[in-house]
């Protein structure tokens, strides 16, 4: 409401002309309802043209296995997107303050981000503006306490059940008081900084991405163009080359992308590296060969006996049990092959899709995670996301392979026998050694 009172205050300055969008998110039953009212009653005081979109998130969320969260920001960002093209406009300005900033950026490096993640919230991106991103949360109140601008708050801002709140509510405040955190200024000049040098990079991997040689479900590079990068751009022109070969954005798992540098300096022709649940690499030459797999079949449900290689020919994948000897035990960055103590484990077991209320203790926790945040955590997005596997005994998961084993099943100093969990793409089995 506060930017919607500038942006009229500044409308005949400016030049502009100014309509609003309204997102019912259906969360909030007679209160939603109550705030639609609000915005059309107000909009049609001031004549202000006005869209109205009803969305239902919890249903969206559900059939794509996305979070609340999640799932509102992709669907809001759809309908901005819609109604920037039907109605020929320039921009959507949305209100996120510096605060928001702050959330965002703390939230990224509580879950392992990059350097992307510390960008946080773009001041402006393709279409999208931020005009109130340089003031805080009580400077905005204060405004319109001045200015008397009437607001409904949402009651679920409060609700700690979500990391946002908690980090807002609890960790922003603690921050405050032991650590003298008076001013944010600074979460917003480090990511206006890194926002100008991701605009830099993304068009020099767009420059580099012409060197790529692309055809249908392959993509060539240079190994030597891509290896005296920097892992900024490196990461950025895998995910370019990913989007290319599967048709929609792509974001790497940090994971990945270190298992394959690793994999790189090995510098072995003839061995291939699963980047990414589709996509295998290879190396030929002095080239890196991104090719195409078929998708996993997203239904999945094979009972495991005992210890063996378990073929599911239509899902296209491989998995692997097998007892090796505890000074055999190899880890690495590639979580396609996991160790578990055997003498934890009874057949038979469960392999099968994750669903809606899966919980496991990851390793390293101390407390059950539904699969679902943990996913959402690593940034594990759909169409990737909805062919998670998980591994089960009794009703209790024991691993997701290819992401984490259960704390549970560690190996520990007392661990007598080891059970080796593999998961592999069919076509990549065929062409290695078992490990």
């Amino acid at each position: 409401m506060v930017l919607l009172h500038l942006l009229l205050e500044w409308k005949q300055n400016l030049n502009l002309s100014l309509a609003a969008v309204y997102i019912n998110h259906q969360l909030r039953g007679r209160e939603s309802e109550l705030d639609q009212q609000f915005v059309e009653e107000f909009c049609e005081a001031k004549k202000i043209p006005i869209y109205v979109e009803t969305i239902n998130i919890k249903k969206f969320a559900g059939e794509n296995k996305y979070s609340i969260e999640e799932a509102g920001h992709l669907l809001r960002e759809r309908v901005y997107r819609k109604y920037l093209k039907e109605t020929k406009f320039d921009a959507v300005a949305t209100a996120h303050n510096l605060n928001d900033q702050a959330e965002t950026v703390l939230m990224h490096i509580l879950e392992g981000t990059g350097l992307d993640g510390l960008a946080g919230i773009y001041l402006q991106k393709k279409g999208i503006v931020r005009p109130l991103l340089f003031a805080t949360r009580h400077e905005i109140e204060t405004y319109a306490s001045q200015k008397k601008i009437q607001y409904r708050e949402d009651r679920s801002n409060k609700d700690l059940r979500f990391k946002r709140n908690k980090i807002r509510h609890q960790l922003l405040p603690f921050l405050t008081q032991e650590f003298s955190l008076a001013k944010l200024d600074n979460f917003l000049k480090m990511s206006l900084i890194l926002q100008e040098w991701f605009s830099y990079s993304e068009k020099y991997v767009e420059t580099l991405g012409k060197k790529v040689k692309i055809d249908k479900q392959k993509a060539v590079f240079k190994a030597s163009d891509f290896q005296k990068q920097f892992s900024g751009i490196q990461l950025k022109l895998l995910e370019s080359i990913l989007q290319s070969l599967i048709g929609a954005k792509t974001e790497l798992d940090f994971n990945n992308f270190q298992g394959l540098k690793m994999w790189l300096e090995t510098d072995k022709d003839g061995t291939k590296f699963q980047l990414y649940r589709e996509v295998l690499v290879s190396r030929r030459d002095e080239n890196l060969v991104f090719q195409r797999i078929p998708k996993f079949q997203s239904k999945i449900k094979l009972e495991i006996p005992a210890e063996n290689v378990y073929n599911l020919t239509e899902s296209g994948i491989q998995f692997i049990l097998k007892e090796v000897k505890p000074d055999l035990v190899k880890f690495t960055e590639n979580h396609s092959v996991e160790f578990i103590d055997r003498e934890k484990v009874k057949f038979p077991l469960i392999l099968r899709n994750w669903k809606s209320g899966d919980k496991f203790q990851p390793l390293g926790s101390s407390f059950n995670r539904l699969v679902s945040d943990f996913l959402t955590d690593l940034r594990i997005e759909f169409p990737r996301k909805k062919d998670v596997l998980v591994l089960e005994q009794n009703g209790e998961i024991i691993a997701i392979p290819n992401f984490r084993i259960s704390e549970k099943y560690k190996l520990t100093p007392q661990t007598r026998r080891v059970l080796k969990i593999e998961l592999r793409n069919d076509k990549q089995s065929r062409n290695s050694t078992d490990r």
